[in-house]
């Protein structure tokens, strides 16, 4: 099997799998043979970075979305024969050109999308159809889409310079607009709980990690030894993992603003090499 995608819902794994046979969901009974065509599901096995998907699983009904390497979102509804659940024959299609996607509870996920020179979020259910759309701003040809904790998202304006506006998603439009210096990429959003309520975008500037708010400000969130090289952001809980060219393992609580791990992981290159 090539594993394509990975979710949790609470301590429980899901690991879509898929070979010439078969699309396999592990960790439940869900499965399609045979499994859908390229055109149909565009998901090579050779990928650098998993899929992103949500698995959605109500009293009666499950479903697993997940997202393609052609920017569609598709959804595979299951259906239950003695206690077992299989999925659908048929793959439906929730969205194209979708820009992000998250999970938002064990039973419902949002994505945005780009349609008529406007980006738009639709969420759904573990069954029946999509919500109806709802507008969030106009789009540009720099669009990027970031969803975070506390209801919070980001969509990418400009990149001259990087250009940024924050709001929720649920309370639209989305108008707060913030600029980063140059040499900052944009991993990640948020929204501070308590008092202030501020939203923030997670940068990274080579070994920094900085969080830049709603209300002009920055905050040094940390400094690492040496250059990250990798950074992954968890929408729901703001945890940011970061991996260094040194190989060391580095895991902050962004909303916290505290260390939750630091550990080697390899034998670290020699100084002169």
């Amino acid at each position: 099997y090539d594993a394509l995608a990975m979710a949790f819902i609470g301590k429980r794994m899901g690991v879509l799998l898929a070979d010439n046979r078969e699309l396999r969901f592990w960790g439940s009974a869900l499965a399609k043979t045979p499994p859908p065509p390229q055109e149909a599901f565009h998901a090579p096995g050779s990928i650098a970075a998993w899929m992103p998907i949500a698995r959605l699983h109500g009293k009666s009904a499950q479903r697993v979305c997940v997202l393609d390497q052609s920017g569609r979102l598709l959804r595979w509804d299951a259906v239950n024969d003695k206690g077992d659940a299989y999925f659908e024959g048929a793959l439906r299609l929730v969205a194209k050109d979708v820009l992000g996607m998250a999970q938002i509870s064990k039973t419902q996920m949002i994505c945005a999308f780009q349609k008529e020179g406007g980006i738009w979020s639709v969420r759904l259910g573990a069954s029946g159809e999509p919500d109806t759309p709802r507008f969030w701003c106009k789009a540009t040809r720099h669009s990027e889409v970031l969803f975070g904790r506390e209801q919070s998202c980001a969509v990418r304006m400009e990149t001259d310079p990087d250009t940024w506006v924050m709001g929720c998603w649920h309370n639209l439009p989305i108008s707060t607009q913030a600029t980063l210096p140059a040499g900052s990429r944009v991993v990640g959003v948020m929204r501070e709980s308590g008092g202030k309520r501020r939203f923030a975008l997670i940068a990274l500037d080579r070994n920094i990690l900085r969080l830049h708010f709603s209300d002009g400000g920055n905050e040094l969130l940390y400094a690492a030894p040496d250059r990250i090289v990798t950074c992954s952001v968890c929408p729901n809980s703001a945890i940011v993992a970061m991996l260094t060219e040194r190989r060391q393992l580095i895991i902050v609580s962004a909303s916290k603003r505290e260390l939750r791990l630091s550990v080697q992981t390899a034998r670290q290159p020699d100084a002169g090499s």
